[in-house]
């Protein structure tokens, strides 16, 4: 994926699995990235930055409540 077809708000998932990530911004040519873990009934905020090469786009309508 490239940097320029991507924008914050995008749904976007590592290229080998994972969770369902929202792009909240952009800094030093990676894309940063936040999504919620359920760990022990409880949900947990995370975020990290990733590579675009790494991240494919979702599609909202394949994304399950």
């Amino acid at each position: 994926m490239e940097a320029s077809k991507v924008k914050t708000g995008d749904l976007v998932m590592l290229n080998s699995g994972g969770p369902i990530m929202t792009v909240n911004g952009f800094i030093s040519n990676q894309v940063m990235c936040v999504w919620f873990d359920k760990e022990n009934g409880l949900y947990h905020h995370k975020s990290a930055q990733f590579y675009p090469a790494a991240l494919k786009p979702v599609e909202p309508a394949s994304v399950e409540n």
